[in-house]
């Protein structure tokens, strides 16, 4: 404490009147005596009449308290006070602090010391536990139950402080105080290095307690200090295992807050905490690190302990879950290097999610990584078809987003700012780009104001020619004078090149504003860039413009200087720019070793990647299984063998199988030593046979099913083979569902052949191997499967069957005709959707497939579902599909009248969801004619849904009516009838339609009941106040510069007094003149139409019909402007530079590249929409 804080507090002792129960006088000069240091007054006090422990403050402070708290401590007072009065030594203050506890923290190292020596030098007053006065001294607390020794490391005490306290009681147990904390937790939690290792070096035995379960070790890592944490671990390694209330041990700690040095150091040390789940969702140091995007530290994890990467939490979500969330492309990538980490693509959680469920829907909900999820399904060479329980593939999560999921995603991002997940679960995905995507719009619009500028600066500078024209007689009369000079002639082209890529770059900035492409961050990277291209240009035509007018050379150079400076400027910037990637990741990827690969390098430390609970002499045994090396296996440990186990009970066998140096010579001689390996299973329930199923290891499961028969058959009467092969691991899958799952066909035959009677049940998700098969497309599979002779299980998840999975997964119809002709009974199994495969082909439009079904049964053509009793019929129309329409009808023609619970039939899907064309090639057939007429239950007919969903703009019902027939003036329940509908609308018919075509993301409906053709005017309103005032800048600015150009004509006018001509155009009869003149005009006219168009469509009293109308085309009107604009760029330039044609051809081409660059974005914006 410094001396302000001690005057502080005497001062306060002083400033109270009644400071003593006795004479204030005196005792305020003993105070003060006692503050400077001055034993004098004290030896004049007669002992026997006053006692000084009785000489305390309000708060009972004595006067050893006053002395050491003072500026004045005095070694010197103390003695000769603790001679007069040995009592004072422990006396404690209100706060229940002694002298020694004052001096601690007070950082008084001399009279600590003092204190002690007092201490020792008084008559030993032993206590009944036998404790001389000094320890008694030093083991006495205060209030807050601290000991000196706590306030030394709560003040953070002088290293020689500590020392003196904890040389002095070497022996004994610092407990915790009040709050639960321990001396050296204590110096963990403040970073006390110092303090800590005299603790740690003079104690022998050290408490590490902390509050709420923590140990001084979760402390050191929680401020992520590596030296700490390592003296801690070398005097107690045992703490790596240590939880605390959260379920957290320290490495958990180290993984969430991304302390990579500290990791390191925890796992050298001990290895066991990478398997241990915390207590509130089973999650381990791996799915933290992951989860927060550390993918350094996940690596390191993986690397140390590689069993450990496919532990899940308690929702089923492994690490690579947590990837798909939180992790960018470049980083997946990354990970995904490891082979292991592509076998969990595949895995599901207790839901059904894969990773690419959890990828998908991160990826959809994020405009800024779209291009994320195709890029990593092409990395993993995965099919995105897989579909959890509820029916939902990471493909439909993509295309159609997955509410639910999302939703739990968005929950885990939160910061809870308590608990153990104070940032959250999940750090979402590219946080950084959301943000900065956000940024990009608002800067979309000033960047849109400095393009058009430049177009407009660069437009009319064309036409302002630095040196003026000609106005003498003759046939260059009006053309530039200086268009012979090389510096004019570098100025027309750069000025060209800026109006160009300036009018480039506008455009590219008004179709953004529609919010309609995918690869907005692309464009607006593409239009910054031509933007900056654009003034760089703009500066070269103001240098090479003004050197060519510019008559005395030192200025024309200084000039040129003082332009190209900024160039000095935008180079450096260009060249550290950040790529989008780089922005988003929040650590540096490290470079690591890939856990499929073992190298002479990393063999070594092999054993290092297992846990320290084995014991220290059987690492070189856990070392020679990585390495396939069984040379240290003998007949003397064969019953030691079968414990060397790591933390997830993975025996020597499992290790040899999953590495890359497998030996089968290893498996054979380990399973000669201990047989008992055969069917030792895991904490997974994995057997060898399941890995070496897993890992495609088809020589290993050879061994292991002729070791397995070499052995005496079992009372159950099933032979040691076929008790492995049956052998189901935690997910209820044998060896045969692993290798289903990983397509070994080699395997797959190997495993069939040798138990040919046993129909494989379905594991926990509700999957059989042939479902499993069928649902990959797994061809060769399903044909071995079926071809064994006896009866197969056919089971899936939710009632399906795998029938049902090979329509999903479609391949041309091939799995599907192979299954039927197996078992024809599937066609007319319904899951719990109550949907045949039939309706399975129809929702989803597998054509082919649909043809094989009908082929073999007809009968599910008439089956209604369970929650809507649509037909296969009701879901072809309802998603759009004429050709399956008009196939199903053909086959099964009195299929056609079948009605829905609400009493559509499918004509009345169809008008939701056909284009005008396909509805005239539906309505040539008589029987559908005839559904026209047909009313559902309230009253509509298909008539009046045509009639609410067509666009306005479309087409007109009349054209309809007139082609196909029909009644408008039909009428539903309210009396509305089909003209009222289209004219005035229906709101209850249109929300039901579009209610019925929102996408559920689960159940049988995920991508919405129907898919309707027509533009929402919420969707269209939206996108109109996006647009509307970036496009009425532009309009302005082209109306302003165009109206300015035609009185700034190219060639200017006529100045000969003596013309009758006088003050006309110059060029009037030149050919490029006038088309500049009339394209200019058109220019001018079209972008007035915009300017007035975007003034109206602001006025809220517009009918929707005329706002729509001039929504779709006041942006054509800028369009034409803009290319009426550069059209007279080009024709103005070339009239004013034809003597120089050479000048004039090479400005024309450039100016006419800018419809190569509208042509292309124009068609893919057409293409998107």
């Amino acid at each position: 404490m410094n001396s302000v804080v001690s005057n502080l507090k005497y001062e306060t002792v002083l400033s109270s009147n009644n400071i003593l129960e006795m004479d204030s006088l005196d005792f305020d000069q003993l105070f003060k005596a006692a503050a400077d240091g001055d034993i004098e007054p004290f030896k004049r006090i007669d002992q026997q009449q006053v006692c000084f422990n009785l000489i305390t403050t309000p708060i009972k402070n004595t006067i050893l308290h006053i002395n050491i708290s003072s500026e004045k401590a005095s070694m010197k007072f103390m003695e000769e006070i603790l001679e007069i009065c040995p009592s004072l030594l422990l006396q404690v203050n209100a706060q229940g602090d002694t002298p020694l506890h004052v001096a601690a923290k007070f950082e008084h190292i001399a009279i600590v010391d003092v204190l002690i020596k007092l201490a020792r030098a008084q008559r030993d007053q032993e206590s009944e536990s036998r404790i001389g006065a000094v320890r008694q001294m030093l083991r006495m607390t205060n209030n807050k139950g601290n000991t000196a020794l706590h306030e030394a490391m709560q003040y953070k005490g002088v290293r020689g402080l500590v020392k003196i306290l904890v040389k002095e009681d070497p022996d004994f147990l610092y407990s915790t105080n009040n709050i639960g904390e321990t001396p050296l937790y204590i110096a963990a939690e403040i970073g006390f290095l110092q303090g800590a290792i005299e603790l740690l070096k003079n104690c022998s035995l050290v408490a590490h307690e902390g509050p709420n379960g923590k140990t001084a070790l979760h402390a050191a890592v929680m401020i992520n200090i590596p030296d700490l944490t390592r003296k801690i671990l070398q005097k107690r390694e045992s703490l790596t295992k240590e939880i605390d209330d959260n379920g957290w041990t320290p490495l958990h700690y180290a993984a969430y807050y991304g302390y990579q040095q500290v990791t390191r150091t925890l796992l050298e040390f001990g290895k066991s905490a990478a398997y241990i789940g915390d207590k509130y969702r089973k999650m381990t140091p791996l799915h933290l690190a992951t989860s927060q995007g550390h993918i350094d530290i996940a690596k390191e994890i993986i690397l140390c302990c590689p069993d450990c990467y496919d532990l899940v939490d308690e929702r089923g979500w492994n690490v690579l879950h947590f990837a798909m969330a939180s992790l960018c492309r470049k980083e997946l990538s990354s990970l995904l290097e490891n082979p292991l980490m592509k076998r969990l693509v595949k895995e599901k959680d207790d839901k059904g999610n894969t990773p690419l469920h959890v990828l998908a829907t991160c990826t959809r909900s994020m405009e800024t990584l779209h291009n994320s999820f195709n890029s990593i399904i092409s990395e993993v060479r995965v099919n995105p078809s897989a579909v959890n329980k509820r029916n939902i593939s990471a493909a439909n999560a993509y295309n159609y987003g997955y509410p639910e999921l999302k939703c739990e995603i968005m929950a885990l991002s939160e910061d809870n700012e308590e608990g153990p997940y104070v940032r959250g679960i999940l750090r979402r995905k590219c946080n950084y780009l959301d943000e900065h995507f956000k940024q990009l719009k608002g800067a979309k619009e000033s960047h849109l104001i400095a393009a058009a500028l430049i177009a407009t600066v660069t437009f009319a500078a064309a036409f302002t020619l630095p040196g003026g024209y000609k106005n003498e007689e003759g046939k260059h009369q009006g053309t530039a004078i200086l268009s012979r000079n090389s510096a004019f002639q570098a100025f027309i082209i750069t000025d060209a090149i800026a109006m160009v890529f300036s009018t480039s770059a506008v455009f590219i900035y008004v179709v953004m504003s529609l919010d309609m492409f995918k690869k907005y961050i692309n464009l607006f990277e593409l239009g910054a860039w031509i933007t900056v291209v654009a003034m760089g240009a703009m500066v070269m035509a103001f240098v090479t413009g003004t050197y060519a007018v510019l008559a005395p050379l030192w200025l024309a150079i200084v000039t040129c200087f003082i332009g190209l400076s900024f160039f000095f400027f935008v180079l450096p910037v260009a060249s550290r720019r950040p790529t989008m990637d780089s922005a988003a990741s929040s650590s540096n990827i490290v470079e690591g070793i890939s856990l499929g690969s073992t190298t002479p390098e990393n063999n070594a430390t092999i054993h290092e990647t297992l846990d320290i609970i084995c014991p220290a002499h059987h690492h070189r045994f856990l070392d020679a299984a990585a390495c396939g090396n069984s040379q240290p296996f003998n007949k003397q440990i064969a019953e030691q063998i079968k414990l060397i186990v790591t933390p997830i009970k993975n025996t020597v066998l499992h290790i040899n199988i999953a590495s890359e140096k497998v030996s089968t010579e290893f498996v054979e001689d380990v399973l000669g030593i201990c047989p008992s390996l055969l069917v030792q299973v895991n904490t997974q329930g994995d057997t060898p046979l399941h890995v070496a199923a897993k890992f495609e290891r088809i020589d290993v499961v050879k061994a292991l099913i002729k070791h397995a028969r070499a052995q005496h058959e079992l009372e159950s009467g099933i032979g040691a083979v076929r008790q492995m092969l049956r052998m189901t691991n935690n997910k209820g899958n044998t060896a045969l569902h692993e290798a289903m799952q990983n397509k070994c066909i080699r395997v797959v035959k190997l495993l069939l052949r040798e138990d040919t009677d046993f129909s494989y049940p379905a594991n926990h998700c509700g999957e059989t191997p042939l479902y499993i098969a069928a649902l990959t497309g797994f061809y060769n599979a399903v044909i071995e499967m079926l071809g064994i002779g006896t009866s197969v299980s056919h089971d899936g998840p939710n009632g399906k069957t795998a029938l049902h999975a090979a329509v999903r997964r479609n391949n041309q119809g091939l799995l599907t005709r192979r299954i039927i002709e197996k078992m024809k009974n599937l066609t007319k199994e319904k899951d719990d959707n109550g949907w045949t495969p039939l309706h399975c082909a129809a929702y989803y439009g597998r054509y082919e497939v649909m043809h094989i079904l009908l082929e073999f049964d007809k009968s599910p053509t008439y089956v209604g579902d369970k929650y809507r009793k649509m037909t296969p019929l009701h879901l072809a129309a309802s998603r759009g599909y004429l050709n399956m329409i008009m196939d199903m009808i053909s086959q099964c023609p009195d299929c056609y009248e079948l009605v829905d619970d609400r009493e559509w039939n499918f004509l009345h899907f169809a008008m939701a969801t056909l284009n005008k064309d396909e509805l005239f090639i539906l309505l040539q057939l008589p029987l559908i004619k005839k559904l026209l007429h047909v009313k559902d239950a309230k009253g509509n007919t298909p008539l009046h849904v045509l009639a609410a969903i067509t666009p306005y703009l479309t087409f007109r019902l009349d054209n309809i009516i007139n082609k196909v027939g029909g009644d408008t003036n039909a009428v539903n329940q309210h009396y509305v009838n089909v003209a009222e509908v289209f004219n005035l609308g229906c709101p209850n018919l249109k929300q039901e339609i579009i209610e019925l075509s929102k996408h559920t993301g689960d159940g049988p409906y995920p991508q919405g009941v129907i898919v309707t053709k027509n533009i929402h005017e919420n969707r269209i309103l939206e996108l109109s106040g996006k647009a509307k005032d970036p496009h009425l800048v532009v309009a302005a600015l082209i109306l302003i510069v165009t109206f300015a150009a035609a009185f700034t004509l190219p060639g200017g006018y006529r100045s000969d007094e003596e013309s009758k001509n006088q003050g006309t155009a110059i060029l009037s009869r030149k050919s490029a003149f006038q088309t500049f003149v009339i394209s200019d005009a058109i220019a001018m006219v079209f972008s007035m139409c915009a300017v007035f168009s975007y003034f109206i469509m602001s006025l809220e009293a517009l009918p929707l019909k005329k706002y729509l109308t001039l929504f779709i085309m006041t942006p054509w009107f800028v369009v034409i402007a803009m290319a009426a604009m550069a059209i007279a760029f080009v024709t103005g330039t070339y009239a004013v530079l034809s003597p120089s044609l050479g000048l004039a051809i090479v400005t024309c081409l450039i100016g006419l590249t800018v419809f190569l660059l509208l042509g292309r974005v124009g068609y893919t914006f057409v293409k998107e929409n």
